[in-house]
């Protein structure tokens, strides 16, 4: 009979186990998140989401996601700064000594993705990461490995969402100084070195023009005789040119 229990009891937590993976969150929906708006370079977004809990129950949780992780168990987590539970900033605690006391829930924490459901990313964003990041990836002992591509990017620096006015960050600053300073280098190589003289092309030649003189035709001699008028001009026309083309002939010839 306590084999049956037990056998019955092993196959119940089974079902259970398979209802609870169906239900987690995707390693698809997180990367997304971590890349965030596809709009927006450097604005990301407020999710919530459903915990199971240790004891049982099942509290709702508001975080910022800040990088994702592959635990020492070969789990996913993300780690996540926890901003409320259950919509509430505090919770109140028993300790060990039955004592109730009242603590925050705002803080970083792990969430092992199997355990998520619910899963909602809001339209309230953030620019800039949570005091503590670590931006190499987590070094928590529970971390066996990060994925640089699995952190979330706040490269870009942007403060506000609605503005989008963009802060940089001291990386950038050097990187601009660096830009800076090689300008100035180059401008005062430039400075130093001669400049080289501009050729000029020399006009070009107007062309020659030429005039041909023209020696008036005499007047031809007009004979009368018996047979009829005979027209013998004394001189023959003639085109005259300048010396210098008169020497130009001569040489050709």
């Amino acid at each position: 009979m306590k084999l049956y229990n037990l056998y019955e009891q092993t196959i119940f937590e089974e079902i259970i186990r398979k209802v609870q993976l169906t239900e987690a969150v995707s390693s698809d929906e997180i990367d997304n998140v971590i890349k965030g708006d596809p709009n927006v370079k450097g604005r990301f977004y407020y999710v919530s989401f459903d915990y199971a809990d240790k004891d049982g129950t099942t509290s709702n949780r508001w975080v910022k996601i800040h990088q994702k992780n592959l635990s020492t168990a070969n789990n996913e987590l993300i780690d996540a700064k926890q901003i409320s539970k259950n919509g509430q900033s505090t919770e109140t605690v028993v300790d060990k000594d039955g004592n109730a006391k009242t603590q925050s829930v705002e803080g970083w924490r792990k969430f092992n993705l199997d355990k998520m459901s619910n899963f909602v990313v809001s339209k309230v964003p953030f620019q800039q990461p949570e005091p503590g990041f670590n931006a190499t990836g987590n070094n928590s002992k529970t971390v066996a490995y990060t994925d640089p591509n699995d952190i979330v990017d706040f490269s870009y620096g942007y403060k506000d969402a609605k503005y989008g006015e963009k802060v940089k960050t001291a990386a950038q600053v050097k990187h601009d100084e660096f830009i800076k300073n090689r300008e100035a280098e180059k401008l005062k190589r430039q400075e130093k070195r001669p400049i080289p003289a501009i050729p000029t092309t020399a006009p070009a030649p107007k062309p020659i023009v030429r005039t041909i003189n023209q020696v008036p035709v005499a007047k031809p001699i007009v004979k009368t005789t018996t047979t009829g008028i005979t027209n013998k001009p004394e001189i023959e026309p003639e085109e005259i040119g300048s010396e210098e083309e008169e020497e130009e002939n001569l040489n050709v010839r």
